[in-house]
């Protein structure tokens, strides 16, 4: 993260420096500027008040005066007559500064400024012709730069004071940028390259609510999701593993046995019927996983037609009715009005197999499994209800997750592999439907199925 830390500082360095630069000169400027129109005016008013003096008063009496009012260190004046010579003058050097200037622009130059550039001389410089009864020529008054330049050179040092401190400010910035919007970009990036080695025990802590923060809280989610998948396909292998081993170890083992000289007829046929048994619940088993990664296929889709549910009932009980004789368990089916929902047929039939199957699995001799459907105004629910063992609570919130069954000591003698209940959810779920369970220890197991109603014409 230290390039972005050096592209901040870099950005906001260059970017105040240059807000500086631009807004310290034209405060300089803009401050030089109104000095230097305060003096211009001082000197051009100054200028224009002795010409007036001297037109009404011309006098040596009054050209000494205004030469005695010039004569300090920051100003000085210079009277001429018609003929170029000097009549009156302040005593404090201006002389040398006259031989700088063109005599002959200064007698053709109206009342106006003719030194203006202070930069680079010492005096500003307006002249002012004059004409009275005795004497005509030009009165050259002069005023210092000085404070110009004492002025500037005082503003670049004020100047400079303060880019050093905005300097420290990008500096401060800097810090707090680092803290608060690197840091945590920094921890995301630590935390991803963790994710893309396969460690998903990562902690992003959150400094903020904005979008930073959010986005860590994304990315914790999603190292806490990985986590719960790879945890899930963890044990979703080792189901299947043991699955499928178990079989596998009694095909091998009764084969070997059935192949003894000594195994009798009786026994050969005991052991091709285990064997019989096993392959089918392998077979079982593939078909299921086989459902399950159809099921998880991006192109799996159901194909929607109206379907009628006492009809699909009725076929259901037709069609296990022989499995529950078998075990002496009674199976009462419930509709008494023509509904039907939009769904596919060949799923919702599988659906409805596989919570019979299960129901059946746990039910006893003398009990009755229940498979009835009702509608309301905008659903059809479909309940399945069992009087056999039930399941425990703590068991309940898993009994649709892959691979898991509540009693592992039972399931060689029920069956299954703990699939059925995860197929059906899919299934429903792809509806746009919902499936829950409840259950009481001992008293039974309701499964409740809700999909959309689709309203006759």
């Amino acid at each position: 993260m230290k390039s972005i830390n050096i592209k901040i500082a870099s950005f906001l360095t260059i970017l105040l420096c240059v807000l500086e630069i631009v807004l310290l000169v034209y405060l300089l400027q803009t401050v030089l500027h109104s000095r230097f129109q305060e003096e211009v005016s001082r000197i051009l008013r100054s200028g224009s008040n002795h010409r007036s003096v001297l037109e009404d008063h011309y006098s040596e009496e009054t050209i000494k005066h205004i030469a005695l009012m010039e004569n300090n260190p920051d100003t000085g004046v210079v009277i001429m007559n018609v003929h170029r010579d000097i009549i009156g003058q302040s005593n404090n050097g201006v002389i040398s500064e006259l031989e700088k200037l063109d005599m002959d622009k200064l007698f053709q130059s109206p009342d106006q400024l003719v030194v203006k550039h202070w930069r680079t001389t010492p005096y500003l410089v307006s002249v002012h012709p004059y004409e009275a009864k005795q004497e005509s020529g030009i009165l050259i008054l002069f005023q210092s730069t000085e404070a110009l330049h004492s002025l500037d050179k005082e503003l670049q040092k004020q100047f400079l004071i303060a880019g050093v401190f905005i300097f420290l400010i990008v500096v401060t910035l800097y810090i707090l940028l680092t803290r608060v919007i690197t840091r945590p970009l920094w921890n995301m990036r630590k935390a991803t390259e963790q994710l893309s080695t396969g460690d998903y025990t990562v902690t992003i802590p959150v400094y903020s609510r904005d979008e930073i923060g959010q986005l860590a809280v994304t990315i914790q989610n999603l190292a806490y999701e990985l986590q719960s998948l790879q945890q899930s396909r963890n044990d979703f292998l080792a189901s299947v593993a043991h699955e499928l081993g178990t079989p596998l170890t009694y095909l091998i083992g009764y084969v070997k046995v059935a192949q003894r000289p000594t195994t009798s007829p009786e026994q050969l046929q005991r052991y091709l019927t285990i064997i019989q048994e096993e392959a089918q619940r392998m077979t079982k088993l593939v078909q299921d996983l086989m459902e399950l990664a159809r099921l998880g296929e991006v192109h799996f889709s159901i194909k929607r037609e109206v379907v009628s549910i006492p009809a699909l009932l009725q076929q259901m009980e037709q069609m296990m009715s022989r499995q529950f004789e078998e075990k002496q368990v009674r199976l009462q089916v419930k509709t008494s009005e023509e509904i039907v929902v939009l769904g596919d047929p060949i799923r919702l039939q599988q659906v409805f197999t596989n919570l019979l199957d299960n129901a059946l699995q746990h039910s006893h001799a003398g009990q009755t499994v229940t498979i009835a459907a009702e509608q309301s105004k905008e659903a059809v629910i479909f309940t399945v209800i069992d009087e056999g063992d039930g399941i425990a609570p703590e068991h309940v919130p898993f009994v649709f997750d892959r691979m898991y069954r509540v009693d592992q000591s039972r399931a060689r003698h029920l069956g299954g592999a703990g699939l059925g209940l995860s197929i059906a959810k899919e299934i429903i779920q792809a509806h746009q439907g919902t499936i829950v369970v409840t259950s009481k220890v001992g008293r039974g197991t309701t499964f409740t199925v809700t999909l959309k109603r689709v309203k006759q014409v």
